[in-house]
């Protein structure tokens, strides 16, 4: 594929083995791992086992995502695309949200209701993407469902 300087290129564009969503989608889960640790030292949260609990916790919810741009990798399909765009939504998200939370800096006291975000977060980042990989199941099987069946 030739791309002229001025041309646009988007995802759909890039060739079939490219490795540039698994490799953007590294980026950000590394990204959050960096700020949820911040975050987590920030807090004060006891015991260093607790920290990379809290951090491993942070991007677990990202890892549907590399499995996602790993398939679509090896054979990219219309079906693997649509799954793409909760992964990298995800990983927006979650940037997002532990970059306002190392922003906000630590709170006065540490002993209080108001550090339940550290374990908090990490738990709705992983309902918000089973939730999120649910819709993208059900508009995937919308859209199979009319070619089902056929050659």
């Amino acid at each position: 594929m030739q791309i002229n300087s001025n041309q646009r290129v988007s995802l759909v564009d890039i060739p079939e083995t490219s490795p540039i969503p698994a490799v953007l989608l590294w980026i950000f889960l590394s990204f959050t791992f960096v700020l949820a640790f911040i975050n987590s030292l920030q807090e004060q949260v006891p015991g260093f086992g607790n920290v990379i609990l809290v951090t491993v916790g942070a991007v677990i919810s990202q890892f549907p995502g590399l499995a996602v741009a790993e398939l679509y990798r090896r054979k990219p399909t219309r079906i693997r695309f649509l799954f793409l765009a909760p992964a990298f939504l995800v990983s927006q998200i979650s940037i997002f949200g532990y970059l306002l939370l190392v922003m906000a800096g630590q709170l006065q006291t540490v002993d209080n209701a108001a550090q339940m975000h550290v374990f908090l977060v990490p738990i709705l980042l992983i309902i918000f993407t089973a939730g999120v990989y649910l819709l993208a199941a059900i508009i995937a099987g919308v859209i199979a469902w009319p070619n089902h069946g056929r050659q």
